[in-house]
């Protein structure tokens, strides 16, 4: 058996696909030969300021709401969504680390970051001493290739893992 790669995305949806997701994972038992990914970032609560964006409090109490929501023990990669310039990249980097650290998440990575904000925070975690993100997802397709100029290269240099999302420019390629 192979390992598949698991994308919830749960903000979308406020967390739903993460429940569909966790009820096949725990029907079919194969959560082992799964890599189980989700984000923090977006509006989980329509009338609190505080459930969304990439603070110390959201990306916590986001991080326990989606292992509940995926009947799991750990996620195997976690992802900030979006980059937010009202939470410093220190903060969120710190919450990142204290869950890795308490096990509930394996590795961090982030979403439709640029890269000179991917190498702040690489620079970050170095000079904090915490983990650091093993990869970058984001938009790439045939009408979106600005992320071969300065992402792919910086990918390159620091090791991070590419993992495009839209590759058919929300369906506009395939008609």
């Amino acid at each position: 058996a192979g390992i598949n790669f698991i994308d919830t995305a749960n903000s979308y949806h406020r967390g739903r696909s993460e429940e569909i997701v966790g009820e096949a994972l725990k029907r079919n038992g194969k959560r082992n030969f799964v890599v189980l990914a989700t984000k923090v970032h977006f509006p989980m609560a329509d009338d609190d300021p505080n459930a969304r964006g990439v603070s110390r409090r959201h990306v916590i109490e986001q991080c326990d709401a989606s292992l509940r929501r995926l009947q799991t023990e750990w996620i195997d990669l976690y992802q900030i969504h979006r980059p937010h310039s009202d939470t410093p990249i220190g903060e969120t980097l710190r919450a990142l680390d204290d869950l890795v650290r308490a096990g509930k998440v394996r590795y961090i990575g982030c979403s439709t970051f640029a890269a000179w904000q991917v190498v702040e925070a690489l620079w970050v975690s170095r000079e904090l001493g915490l983990n650091r993100f093993i990869s970058e997802q984001p938009p790439y397709h045939l009408l979106d290739r600005r992320i071969e100029r300065e992402l792919i290269p910086a990918a390159a240099t620091y090791g991070l893992a590419l993992i495009p999302w839209s590759p058919t420019a929300y369906g506009f390629l395939t008609g």
